[in-house]
């Protein structure tokens, strides 16, 4: 009697083992499809905010110069969504523009205006495309320390052998035996039932820094529109 108890607890015991395992995986793959969706969202909101608003702005200032004279007064990097065809392309200008309203009693002051706003939403979806970027990173380094403390816990070699007793033998008698014998998993198959990290996220972000606030460069920026307008004295519902 004793024996077939020990035998029914062994086989309670690995069948434990056995749906913490699976159900651990279905939560980390779920885990996993999350932070997937959450970076494509990132990528399709936020960052594309950034690319508009930096896109404005290249077209406002329009000529190479006071566009690098824009880099230096931000700290930009010159590569970050610049491209010299969308700030010629007519199409391009009025998308991007669609539906801005600008505000000032004369035209430099509309002008004037307009630069001052897109460097602000720039500056502040900066600092939200960053604070999400960096709580992502945190959730992907979660994830695989809650997988690596799984490993370290748990048997993977013991799940094997417990599911193999099952497809030779549905007795749960038979399930202390196996486990007695020692039972050696392929190291191929023992890697392949190792749960996966989720895959590195950092390459699908644009390495973007933050740019001061608005009333720190106000002054230099009411300038550089000045210049701007000067050579190119369009308002963007003109263009």
């Amino acid at each position: 009697m004793n024996a077939d108890i020990s035998k029914v607890l062994a086989y309670e015991v690995k069948k434990e083992l056995a749906d913490r395992y699976f159900g651990f995986r279905k939560f980390i793959e779920q885990e996993k499809e999350n932070l997937d969706s959450q970076v494509k969202h990132v990528s399709l909101t936020v960052e594309l905010k950034i690319c508009r608003d930096l896109v404005r702005i290249y077209i406002m200032l329009q000529d190479k110069d006071l566009i690098r004279t824009f880099f230096e007064l931000t700290g930009l990097n010159e590569e970050v969504y610049f491209d010299s065809y969308a700030i010629q392309s007519p199409t391009i200008k009025k998308c991007v523009f669609k539906d801005v309203k600008t505000k000032g009693l004369t035209r430099t002051g509309r002008f004037k205006t307009l630069l001052l706003t897109c460097y602000d939403n720039l500056a502040r979806h900066i600092d939200e495309y960053r604070e999400t970027v960096s709580s992502m990173l945190v959730e992907h380094e979660t994830i695989v320390e809650e997988i690596n403390l799984f490993h370290r816990k748990t048997d993977i070699t013991q799940i094997m052998g417990f599911l193999r007793t099952l497809d030779a033998d549905n007795h749960p008698g038979n399930c202390l035996q196996h486990a007695s014998t020692g039972l050696v998993l392929p190291g191929h198959l023992e890697e392949k039932m190792k749960v996966s990290p989720p895959e590195p996220i950092e390459h699908h972000f644009s390495n973007v820094q933050p740019i001061p606030a608005l009333p720190l460069v106000k002054k230099n920026l009411k300038k550089l529109a000045e210049q701007a307008y000067k050579r190119s004295p369009l308002l963007p519902d003109e263009y």
